[in-house]
């Protein structure tokens, strides 16, 4: 079902990205809009299924674990909360203690 001249090397690599986790792509052909398209993939045995070798074997039907980028995320946020609150509490430390400073310089002063 190829439309058209053959299929470049760039087109061809299309099809081999196409498919995941060591799967290999069965054919590929040029569709009505002039792109490369993959029939299908052949999947490792025992290994990975679905239409693109996406999919564990014996994880269908399961919760997936959080993905690590989610958790890194959760991670840098609460990390940045913390670190917000922490130069708050300096500044405001800081700021309270130069108040008694120059309070104490005033009075020192005033004599």
């Amino acid at each position: 079902m190829n439309f058209g001249k053959p299929l470049s090397n760039y087109e061809l690599g299309h099809c081999r990205r196409f498919c995941f986790n060591g799967g290999a792509c069965t054919g590929c052909y040029r569709d009505a809009f002039g792109l490369a398209q993959c029939t299908g993939c052949v999947c490792p045995t025992n290994l990975w299924t679905g239409e693109r070798c996406e999919v564990r074997v014996g994880t269908v039907g399961t919760v997936p674990t959080p993905a690590v980028a989610d958790v890194l995320a959760w991670l840098f946020g609460i990390v940045a909360l913390l670190l917000c609150a922490l130069l708050i509490t300096i500044y405001i430390h800081k700021k309270r203690n130069s108040k008694v400073q120059d309070s104490t310089t005033t009075e020192e002063g005033a004599f």
